[in-house]
């Protein structure tokens, strides 16, 4: 049996993925994010604890691009990790 805040929380978050995917501004780097959380029921410390580094997702998960680790945005704030 499934808990009722686990359940509540797995509705939310396929609630808000769905919003997300309907606006249209959805960038590759946010439908990772998403499909992380989805794939932990919405727990966003499991993304963090995640142990599948054989999924190709996976230094995408915060939903930072690895290979801009160095580099600068705009205003100077650092890129990636």
């Amino acid at each position: 049996m499934i808990d009722m805040a686990r359940q509540s929380r797995e509705e939310l978050g396929r609630a808000k993925m769905l919003k997300e995917i309907a606006s249209g501004k959805l960038t590759p780097l946010k439908a990772i994010k998403l499909h992380c959380l989805d794939c932990v029921c919405y727990d966003r410390n499991e993304v963090t604890k995640c142990g599948n580094v054989d999924c190709p997702l996976h230094e995408f998960r915060f939903g930072r691009n690895p290979r801009h680790k160095g580099r600068v945005d705009r205003k100077g704030k650092e890129v990636g990790e």
